[in-house]
């Protein structure tokens, strides 16, 4: 999964235009998703690309980078 990706899955999410997300947003305080909403865009990535997430490893404010690190191949 791209960058490009994934900023169109948040922005499904929030009211954020895809161009404005950044590696370093962090998805609660400058995306402004909540916990439900972070939960959705997990099973929305995994279901894309086939690998599950485990929330857990992803400490404190999870950023973009931090998402697309995990699932890098």
């Amino acid at each position: 999964m791209e960058l490009k990706d994934l900023c169109d899955l948040i922005a499904e999410l929030s009211d954020v235009s895809p161009d404005s997300i950044r590696n370093d947003s962090q998805l609660h305080h400058d995306l402004g998703l909540c916990s439900y909403e972070i939960m959705t865009l997990i099973a929305m990535i995994e279901a894309k690309t086939n690998k599950q997430i485990n929330i857990t490893e992803l400490n404190g404010q999870i950023t973009v980078g931090d998402l697309l690190a995990y699932i890098a191949p």
